[in-house]
């Protein structure tokens, strides 16, 4: 579209009532306008205010397409999901992604769907020098051919007395299949040539780096918006219904669902409806809490750790001495023997039994060391386990005092925030009485009802800091999981 030509449709818009402020953008073969209505103003009637202001202009280039003018749709993303199959190709998703925006967009109430993650189509048309030379024809006169059958134009109007028609031009192909048939010249003879005689013609995907990716497969994303005067719930429920269908009848092409905003909106109405706030907090007896802290040698973790370490050392320490000991091993056999012999022998038969036991005592003296060293760590080791359990213990009774002073302090402010509160109760109940006699302004009378409101707040927030304080010091007594709550 011509700067001049925007120019003036510009100037037809800002003279009109209602609207607050006119942008526009020129490029090369387009332009756009942006028209911002008063806030007071009904967005349809200023609608064909601009209409008729577009209509005004006397003068359009010859070939240009059609003005579009629409108002401007606030769009809610709805639905994401992601189409992909084990060894299927970006061709046919996209063309069953095709399918799924026809199928969704005759469903009442879903009109805003996009198909996203791949390239767009092209159709290549790969002419070959020998054909052409064939043929005797230039590679301008196919690229003519070709423009020439695919065009898109308006040929002006026709006014009748009832309504006027618009004469417009739509001859564009958009599969290769289409452009075979193509003449592109007459020989001399009559026959035809056609395009497919001197080129090769087939669908692909633009060069443009475009793909989306889904468990390590290729897929194509369709995405699903609202506007106005679309339910977003709704919209969504049919999505997840058609989602669930297309799953259970198909095994090698799948629907990945990818955000639900319908679950989000959920959510939120829920914890809008359902959110209450509980005040109720029991702290435990002092009583009880002072036997807590008296015991907490016996219960604290940390202490508890430290003294079975001990005990670990100690059973290292005495298996570490027994190198020092004497190895005793017992032996023991039994033997019985009998044998005859012929006549002709001295002795017919003879038989003989014995029993042989022994004992052997065993003591590594030379070892290299190796026992009396292993021995000394194993003690070093045991007198380190108890030192530090004594400052374990240090530490967990400065802790367990801090604990309890921070408890004290808190329970000490709570105690300052309820008084806090009465007197500003008292104060408001004073201004009201106040504002009734007309002696004090509404002004007053609100900052005293924010006053109260808001010793309420901080009543409620060292409330909490208490309890946390007191679940601290519960916890280095070692007491925390024996209480209820």
């Amino acid at each position: 579209m011509e700067e001049g030509i925007v120019l003036k449709i510009e100037d037809n818009l800002k003279g009109l009532v209602g609207v607050g402020r006119v942008t526009s953008t020129s490029r090369e073969n387009g332009g756009s306008i942006t028209v911002e209505i008063e806030t007071d103003e009904d967005i349809d009637v200023m609608l064909t205010e601009v209409i008729n202001a577009v209509d005004r202009v006397p003068n359009f280039p010859t070939g240009m397409e059609l003005l579009v003018v629409a108002k401007q749709e606030n769009i809610r993303e709805t639905f994401d999901y992601f189409v992909s199959g084990e060894n299927v190709d970006l061709a046919t998703l996209k063309q069953i992604a095709r399918q799924m925006e026809y199928d969704l967009r005759a469903m009442d109430r879903l009109s805003q769907i996009e198909i996203e993650g791949c390239p767009e189509e092209e159709i290549e048309i790969a002419v070959g020098e020998n054909n052409l030379l064939a043929y005797n024809l230039t590679f301008a006169e196919v690229a003519e051919a070709v423009s020439r059958a695919n065009i898109l134009t308006t040929g002006g109007s026709i006014k009748t007395e009832a309504e006027d028609f618009l004469i417009r031009a739509d001859n564009r192909s958009y599969y290769g299949k289409e452009l075979n048939n193509l003449v592109v010249k007459f020989q001399p003879d009559g026959t035809l040539v056609t395009l497919r005689d001197v080129a090769t013609i087939r669908d692909r995907f633009s060069e443009t780096p475009n793909a989306s990716y889904i468990n390590g497969r290729v897929a194509v994303s369709v995405n699903i918006s609202t506007t106005n005067n679309e339910d977003l719930m709704a919209a969504a429920e049919k999505v997840r219904q058609y989602v669930k269908e297309f799953n259970e009848k198909n095994d090698t092409i799948e629907i990945i669902v990818e955000h639900d905003r319908s679950i989000t909106l959920s959510q939120r109405t829920d914890l809008d409806r359902n959110f209450e706030v509980d005040a109720l907090v029991d702290f435990t007896s002092q009583i009880q809490l002072e036997k807590y802290v008296n015991s907490a040698d016996a219960n604290n973790v940390s202490l508890l750790q430290a003294e079975k370490n001990i005990i670990i050392s100690d059973y290292h320490y005495k298996a570490s001495k027994v190198v020092f000991l004497l190895s005793i091993g017992l032996t023991g056999s039994y033997g019985w023997n009998e044998g005859n012999f012929p006549v002709t022998s001295f002795a017919t038969s003879i038989t003989t039994t014995g029993v042989f036991g022994g004992v052997s005592l065993r003591w590594d003296l030379f070892d290299g060391g190796r026992g009396i060293t292993t021995t000394k760590n194993a003690k070093i080791q045991y007198d380190n386990q108890q030192l530090a359990k004594e400052q374990i213990k240090k530490e967990v009774t400065r802790d367990i005092f801090n604990a309890r002073g921070n408890y004290q302090n808190r329970l000490e402010v709570l105690d300052l925030q309820t008084k806090n509160i009465s007197t500003a109760k008292n104060n408001f109940e004073r201004s009201s009485e106040q504002y009734k006699l007309g002696q004090i302004t509404s002004v007053e009378l609100r900052q005293a009802q924010a006053n109260l409101l808001n010793a309420q707040t901080s009543k409620n927030l060292d409330k909490y800091d208490a309890k946390l304080a007191e679940l601290e010091l519960l916890q280095l007594t070692g007491q925390l999981l024996n209480i209820e709550f």
